[in-house]
């Protein structure tokens, strides 16, 4: 499976779909996640009496697109000199561990316009004004604070990874704070007209999501150390990359700091692991290296392997 999403043949982002949809059928036969007929998107909302199948399917289709924009964003931003698939096979598959991957809820639209905010980031330019870009950018993650209230807290890190980039520019400031807090002043807005209390606690948990703590800590491990892995290759790859990669590395990694943290706090408020979903986003830009690397490629692989493994036997097991 390595050596055919780490070719550069396209067409293999078409196994996306089918990959999921075997996760999904799994779960559909051995009920190891429950789903709920319901949709649960943050401030804007639950909404009763959804089939659970069409819950599935439209989760499913957010996770391939979000996926595919992962690869896209990796290949074209030339984290490696070839094209490779391997981003998009590693999200499906650090995915597969949450809930949100199997039912249809505001965490994986979250996820969506989390992306589309990394997407707008990585086309900052030192030389050129980023005024729009970084106004498109806050608004997305704003959108995505407005599905999945735990992301209001985002906008620091969002700074942070700006000036990464970028000098700091008090207008750029000024519109990053207008961009992200227009869609939740919006939010807010349909919640006074409904007379609902606007003073959400932004990190309550949204639903009553359960993980067998087992195999929370096994693929917790396992997916440690493939990121240790990660870590010594990108170590090397900087030693002669150019200087705009290692800006874009450098964002990625206040988002592993970031996603990590929020995963965390989840569990410490909640006691639940379903925000540590959003780790699978900068880990997707992580692991291809210590795959692609010749040196632990091997042990790399059966890291893979043995997370995939676990993925698939959380349901004949537990």
């Amino acid at each position: 499976m390595l050596r055919i999403f780490g070719g550069g043949n396209v067409f293999v982002l078409a196994l996306l779909p089918i990959l999921i949809a075997i996760f999904q059928l799994f779960n559909f036969q051995f009920q190891y996640y429950t789903l709920f007929n319901t949709i649960d998107l943050g401030i804007w909302g639950k909404y009763e009496g959804i089939n659970t199948f069409l819950g599935s399917l439209l989760t499913g289709s957010f996770i391939t697109v979000n996926a595919i924009i992962i690869n896209q964003l990796f290949n074209k931003n030339g984290f490696f000199v070839k094209s490779t698939f391997l981003p998009a096979l590693l999200y499906v598959t650090v995915m597969s561990f949450n809930h949100s991957f199997y039912e249809m809820n505001g965490i994986v639209v979250a996820h969506f316009m989390f992306i589309l905010g990394i997407y707008q980031l990585f086309r900052l330019d030192q030389n050129e004004d980023g005024k729009a870009i970084i106004f498109k950018a806050s608004f997305c993650f704003g959108v995505g604070a407005t599905l999945h209230t735990p992301l209001s807290t985002i906008l620091p890190v969002l700074w942070l990874m700006t000036w990464v980039i970028r000098p700091f520019v008090v207008r750029e400031f000024l519109l990053s704070i207008v961009g992200f807090c227009l869609p939740l002043t919006y939010g807010a807005s349909v919640l006074y007209i409904k007379n609902i209390d606007i003073w959400v606690n932004p990190l309550k948990n949204l639903t009553n999501y359960h993980e067998k703590e087992i195999v929370f800590q096994v693929s917790s491990i396992a997916l440690g150390l493939l990121f240790l892995m990660s870590i010594i290759s990108i170590q090397r790859k900087m030693a002669n990359s150019t200087i705009r990669l290692k800006k874009l590395i450098r964002i990625m990694w206040y988002l592993v700091i970031y996603t990590l943290c929020l995963g965390f706090l989840n569990f410490a408020l909640n006691r639940q692991n379903e925000w540590f979903s959003y780790v699978a986003i900068p880990f997707s830009f992580f692991l291809p290296f210590a795959i692609h690397q010749k040196s632990i490629n091997f042990l790399a692989s059966i890291g893979f392997y043995v997370i995939l493994a676990i993925s698939i036997a959380k349901f004949l097991v537990f």
